[in-house]
């Protein structure tokens, strides 16, 4: 099961949201720098990261849903 907490971090203001699976980090949600939408970073390990606007990979799941159809 995947937990969200709600984050108010001052040191890092762009924070939104952290994901866990299992009680492990898996992905940050932090506003953009532009301030018109939110950032999805998934965890891999300490090394790798891959960050990507939540709505690019909102429309990549429903595409993907759409196809199994």
């Amino acid at each position: 099961m995947i937990e969200t907490m709600i984050t108010s971090d001052q040191d890092s203001p762009s924070l939104v949201a952290e994901l866990y699976f299992h009680d492990n980090p898996l992905a940050d949600i932090t506003k953009s720098e532009t301030g018109d939408g939110f950032n999805i970073t998934f965890r891999w390990n300490k090394d790798e990261r891959l960050t990507m606007p939540v709505e690019d990979l909102l429309n990549s799941i429903k595409k993907a849903c759409d196809r199994l159809k």
